[in-house]
């Protein structure tokens, strides 16, 4: 094997074990840090058991020879990490507030002492991002569903992140940092929910199912892609060891509002208006009595949403007058008078005068026989509704 073949090979192996070491989070946290003595020393092969304090899910791993620990691939939730060494007494850290995307530094500093003992500590209300150079904000689940939001869009909330702005009439999706309308990459628990043609917000959850988001909005790392902006990773709502549920809905209707200034003016009656929009969310520990508890184990989440709406709308369209539907063009012009022509394409033939030309002859009194018209075009045509303005036979040309 050469020199140039094998250091290929190792760059290769470097990058498969460092694509392994870095996996992908997205919507996830990890919890990561040192275990110490009271000397500041470095404990390899303490216990570490990070726990979840609203589901009960354990990750337990060791410490390294450095004395160093990681636990990746942590939803979204309020955390408490405990440490035991022999010849040391436990310790934990509570209170621990994990976000998306987050990775928490959490330090332990060991006593000595027996493993009977433990010394709790309250970590700090604050998580600083220690790990990551990225830029972001995150918006938790209490802002999603207190703050006022016009449509209830969850998605509208990323506008409150430094260095972001509404699309305005350039697009549908935020601009972050000056990148244009619909080239941030949308990821809502890890699959992406962006229209893989016109790059739209695919799919927007209702507020209820969703726990939390976070807008990165500069520096984020290459596990994200696809983006000429910024990053929005959303995490969904899951259940808990204690059962929770909700039903809502909020409902807008013409009643409650004033007639606009247009119709008051022209002496027009308020538009009819009714928009409601309702559901329910329930989640918990998945229990089958006698037969199998979930406790601590296996968690289910329930959302359904529905907003039906009924309000006119006014549309002006172009619809065949009486004489087009029975196949007769002959009152059929441009906007300056002239007749449209319309050509039978039965007879289309090469012209004898001009090489590479063809014609057609025009339909006798530009009427179209209804032997001719298309069966199916035929059933078709009673749908569409007669014209309800004054006929106009003139079109723009």
């Amino acid at each position: 094997m050469s020199q140039k073949s094998a250091r290929l090979i190792a760059i290769i192996s470097l990058a498969i074990a460092s694509a392994v070491v870095c996996s992908a989070q997205v919507e996830q946290g990890s919890i990561t840090g040192s275990v110490t003595d009271q000397s500041d020393a470095l404990v390899a092969g303490a216990q570490v058991t990070v726990r979840n304090v609203r589901t009960g899910l354990k990750a337990v791993t060791q410490t390294n020879a450095d004395g160093y620990y990681s636990a990746p691939y942590l939803p979204p939730g309020e955390y408490e990490v405990a440490v035991e060494n022999s010849g040391f007494k436990k310790a934990s850290v509570t209170g621990i507030n994990l976000t998306v995307g987050l990775t928490a530094t959490i330090n332990v500093k060991l006593e000595v002492g027996t493993v009977q003992s433990e010394v709790r500590v309250e970590a700090s209300a604050v998580q600083l991002e220690q790990q990551s150079s990225s830029l972001g904000n995150v918006v938790s689940g209490r802002q999603i569903l207190e703050l006022p939001l016009s449509g209830r869009n969850p998605y509208s909330l990323v506008t409150g992140a430094p260095g972001v702005m509404p699309a305005g009439n350039t697009g549908v999706g935020p601009i972050v940092n000056g990148g244009r309308s619909n080239t941030s990459e949308v990821l809502l628990d890890g699959a992406e929910s962006r229209n893989s043609t016109t790059n739209d917000i695919q799919y927007t959850p209702p507020l209820e199912a969703v726990a939390e988001f976070k807008v990165i909005t500069n520096n984020f790392s290459s596990e994200f892609g696809r983006s000429g902006g910024g990053v929005l990773t959303v995490a969904s709502r899951t259940g808990t060891n204690d059962l929770h549920g909700s039903f809502y809905e909020f409902f807008r209707n013409d009643k409650l509002n004033a007639n606009g200034w247009t119709n008051n003016r022209n002496s027009a009656a308020k538009p009819p208006f009714r928009r409601n929009e309702f559901g329910f969310s329930v989640g918990g520990p998945v229990l089958a009595p006698k037969v199998y508890n979930g406790r601590n184990k296996t968690f289910f989440f329930l959302n359904f949403e529905k907003i039906p709406q009924r309000s006119p709308d006014s549309i002006v369209s172009t619809l065949p007058t009486t004489l087009q539907r029975q196949g007769d063009f002959s009152q059929t012009l441009t906007g300056t008078g002239g007749l449209i022509r319309i050509f039978d394409p039965a007879t289309t033939r090469p012209d004898p005068n001009v090489a590479g030309r063809y014609i057609r002859d025009q339909f006798p009194g530009n009427q179209i026989p209804l032997v001719r018209f298309d069966p199916i075009s035929a059933k078709i045509m009673p749908f569409y509704p007669l014209p309800n303005r004054t006929s106009q036979t003139q079109t723009s040309s």
